[in-house]
């Protein structure tokens, strides 16, 4: 993966551009995008991937931290004493919950969801269960989170 992004980056940079100097130049770019900056055919879904193994990866070590202290304790922990505990102990899941890329079930139940990617809502694909990660069509995803 890491060799893919390296050849899409050098790939950029040695192509050039035959970008216009003017203000329309801009017109391809994207809503999110500074002025200047295009988007490029491709690079959307390159970064669409990285985040999505970036959220399955960290959704692995979430569910480490979370089934320990259930098998410990004997309950799943809530949404803010697994907070509190990622904080010390993990950036990059903080900077995803922060972003709102992941999110944490406030009260998760042994059966059910306890945490997913955002997109999942809209597209399915990963969930965190007491099983670990998960691949959820919407219906069930939308199931699970009824019997929270």
């Amino acid at each position: 993966m890491r060799y893919a992004l390296l050849l899409l980056t050098v790939g950029i940079f040695t192509t050039g551009c035959d970008k216009k100097s003017d203000e329309s130049s801009n017109a391809g770019s994207g809503p999110n995008l500074a002025p200047g900056v295009v988007n490029l055919p491709g690079a959307q879904g390159v970064r669409k991937a990285v985040v999505r193994t970036v959220t399955e990866a960290e959704l692995k070590s979430l569910h480490t931290f979370m089934y320990t202290a259930y098998a410990t304790n004997g309950k799943v922990p809530t949404s803010q004493e697994t907070w509190a505990a990622i904080q010390q102990a993990d950036r990059k899941l903080v900077e995803l919950i922060q972003a709102g890329v992941l999110i944490l079930i406030p009260n998760p139940q042994p059966e059910g969801i306890w945490a997913y990617p955002q997109e999942s809502l809209t597209k399915g694909g990963a969930v965190l269960t007491q099983q670990g990660v998960e691949r959820k069509t919407v219906p069930e995803i939308q199931q699970l989170l009824q019997q929270q």
